[in-house]
């Protein structure tokens, strides 16, 4: 919708690079310093997938959605 694009848009006037792709694809990281993931509660363990090809690309930093969530409830 229009204001999804220009949410988006904003973003990426700021420098925010928005990746899409699958989480497990290794090649959607390359090149990539820092990933700030904003995954909901139902994809925590989808995140994973994430971490682990963050990593496998050489991605320096992984600052998982949890951190602003309480997960002992």
């Amino acid at each position: 919708d229009q204001e999804k694009k220009k949410k988006l848009s904003e973003l990426t006037n700021l420098g925010v690079k928005v990746l899409e792709g699958e989480f497990s694809d290794a090649k959607v990281y390359q090149g990539i310093n820092i990933v700030l993931s904003c995954v909901s509660v139902g994809g925590f363990l989808e995140q994973i997938k994430s971490i682990d090809a963050a990593k496998s690309a050489g991605v320096s930093m992984y600052i998982p959605s949890e951190f602003g969530v309480d997960m002992s409830r």
